[in-house]
């Protein structure tokens, strides 16, 4: 759940893409390959670029978790 609610934190900070009023898996999708370098005009992304989205995700995360010690 810290990790989603993070993604949808990460979303609102973005001024190209308003967050829409019922966050779906596929945006959370889009958000992710975002996050991994995704180019909106070359289609739908692909595994590779999930993956480093959410290597990105989860490092931003483990920075977040750790920002208290």
């Amino acid at each position: 759940q810290e990790q989603i609610d993070l993604l949808v934190a990460l979303m609102k900070t973005e001024k190209h893409c308003p967050l829409p009023k019922r966050v779906t898996v596929h945006c959370m999708m889009l958000e992710l390959a975002r996050l991994g370098g995704h180019i909106k005009n070359n289609g739908p992304p692909g595994w590779l670029i999930l993956r480093r989205g959410l290597d990105k995700l989860l490092t931003i995360h483990r920075g977040w978790t750790l920002r208290g010690h």
